[in-house]
């Protein structure tokens, strides 16, 4: 036999067949811990006591004492109180309890309602006018505020309902009346204005500028100049009768008419000019290179222009413009489009048959694909009617926010966490920056289940409460009878002890010892693996059945004790 105290191990001694060990307390919380000797089968340790001096005596059985009940009751916090007043139809209700409170008012006809919880608060007004409910309710929940007003006669429901989230104010109504000025953007469009109601002299000077005129809205019929000075025109058709320029950049020259008297120049050098009509007297270029000038268009069908190819690509129907290297950076006419066929490509690989892996490309049907990865250092959206998959890492580095359910085919790294509302699908998990969040281990919904990472608020749904819960529905069952179990006799062997915990030295004032309750109530006990030894765990909700019957009968004995006083035995 060996006994460790102060984290020191010693032999124990012995004295007229006891075993025993002397030592000097140092604090309140000693430890002793005893070690058998390794004997073969069960060994029994009895008759354990501590005393004062350094021999041992005979063992002098430790004196009994029945716990206070308060330690029974303590956990039964639920309260309900009726009142009423006999000369009045007036009646008041109250109940709470540690998960809600409610407040009920009755008077004739009307009734009133307040309900709290940690989630929820509640207020109810109903009341019954010539055959009328008309009802009020405020519901205030950590989402949004609800208010509703209700009437119902002869089966029919008229109601109005203003719904507050954080993203918007809903307002639900046949009619809504606003008094006073009421102004929201966007409100004035053209369509409420009448015709000819905005005038030049309603305007501010300089008040309408370029960026307020929508593209194509100003048309030549509602321009009129003796005289104009351009800095910058852009006119996909311009009818001029007088145009003087003394500078001119024009991609694309449209024109019914331009006879040689109406182009003047000093100096014109051609190497090369073929056209089925031309008169210059002067044209000063230094390089022209054209297959085909015309006209009314400019065509060049295969040319080099900076670092840039203009043409065919060998094996590939279509015209291109591409790079040097054709596979490099590219984009095609949309008329040769196919399935699969690129119409904008940047690093396309070396075959034109195989989509490229490590490419950015944009199909000629709209979808844009980058498989080796996206950085977006500014802001992306995703319309509500969209969905976003992601194939590859995906790593936001700021709080991210999910309206819609996205789907995420690897890791997900949220490393500044997720706003409330995210609805995320990721298979490899979700890191958040504190732990990885995963759908591997053992299920709580028992074998043939998929696991999931439960959250704090979804603990009040009645799914997963009925998961964690014991089947107890009478139609699970079968030998029903009244217990004869004497819980009495049992609970007053439970002792309730105050101690700390060796890990993070937490101070629990009134808890039990797991092997003290095992040795009454075997099933309220459990045992699991740590640190290479099995360890006992306390099942708390096992031991209220034993505390309702020892009610029970502490109920039956005061019973019985009230019916002899009032007998006066």
């Amino acid at each position: 036999m060996q006994v460790t105290i102060q984290n020191n191990k010693h032999p124990a001694q012995e004295l007229n067949g006891r075993y025993y060990q002397t030592f000097t307390a140092q604090s309140a919380q000693e430890l002793i811990k005893i070690h058998h000797l390794g004997c073969v089968g069960n060994t029994e340790v009895t008759n354990i006591q501590i005393e004062k001096g350094r021999s041992p005596t005979g063992f002098i059985p430790a004196t009994e004492t029945t716990p206070p009940l308060s330690g029974l009751f303590r956990d039964f916090r639920n309260l309900k109180v009726d009142l009423s007043n006999e000369d009045s139809s007036l009646r008041a209700s109250f109940q709470n309890s540690a998960k809600t409170q409610m407040v009920q008012y009755f008077n004739t006809n009307v009734r009133s309602e307040i309900q709290q919880s940690a989630n929820q608060i509640r207020q109810t007004v109903t009341s019954l006018v010539d055959n009328a409910v008309m009802k009020s309710d405020i519901q205030i929940t950590p989402t949004g505020i609800q208010l509703g007003v209700g009437k119902y006669v002869n089966g029919e429901t008229i109601s109005s309902m203003l719904v507050a989230n954080p993203d918007s104010i809903k307002a639900i109504t046949k009619l809504m009346e606003v008094s006073g000025n009421l102004l929201v953007n966007g409100s004035i469009t053209a369509d409420k204005m009448a015709a000819n109601s905005i005038t030049a002299a309603l305007l501010k000077a300089a008040s309408v500028e370029s960026k307020h005129i929508v593209s194509e809205a100003v048309e030549a019929k509602h321009l009129k100049v003796d005289e104009a000075l351009f800095d910058k025109l852009l006119s996909n058709e311009a009818f001029i009768n007088k145009l003087t320029a003394k500078q001119a950049f024009i991609n694309y020259l449209s024109t019914v008419k331009i006879e040689a008297s109406q182009i003047k120049a000093d100096d014109a050098f051609i190497k090369k000019l073929t056209s089925a009509k031309a008169f210059v007297d002067v044209l000063d270029s230094r390089q022209i290179t054209a297959k085909q000038i015309s006209s009314t268009l400019l065509q060049a069908y295969t040319g080099i222009i900076g670092g840039f190819h203009i043409g065919e690509i060998e094996g590939v129907s279509g015209r291109y413009i591409t790079g040097e290297d054709s596979f490099s950076v590219g984009m095609s006419n949309k008329s040769y489009s196919s399935s699969g066929r690129a119409a904008l490509w940047v690093n396309w690989g070396r075959n034109w048959n195989e989509f490229p892996e490590d490419g950015w490309v944009v199909t000629h049907d709209g979808h844009m694909y980058a498989k080796a990865g996206s950085d977006f250092k500014g802001k992306v959206d995703f319309s509500q009617a969209s969905s976003a998959n992601f194939y590859g890492k995906a790593y936001f580095g700021g709080i991210t926010s999910f309206n819609a359910e996205t789907t995420f085919n690897t890791q997900a790294k949220f490393p500044q966490g997720l706003a409330a509302g995210s609805i995320i699908r990721a298979t490899n998990g979700i890191f958040t920056g504190d732990s990885d969040i995963t759908g591997n281990g053992e299920s709580l919904r028992g074998s043939g289940y998929s696991n999931s990472p439960v959250w704090w608020n979804q603990l009040k749904y009645s799914a997963f409460q009925a998961a964690t819960g014991t089947a107890s529905d009478k139609r699970f069952k079968k030998n029903i009878k009244d217990s004869d179990v004497n819980s009495l006799d049992i609970l007053k062997n439970i002792n309730p002890v105050s101690f700390d915990y060796i890990e993070g030295n937490r101070h629990v004032v009134l808890g039990f010892i797991a092997q003290n309750v095992q040795e009454f109530i075997p099933d309220a006990v459990v045992s699991k693996e740590k640190d290479d030894d099995k360890m006992l765990y306390l099942i708390y909700q096992n031991l209220v059945p034993y505390t309702i019957k020892a009610i029970q009968e502490l109920n039956e004995k005061i019973t019985i004790l009230e019916g002899k006083l009032k007998n006066g035995k």
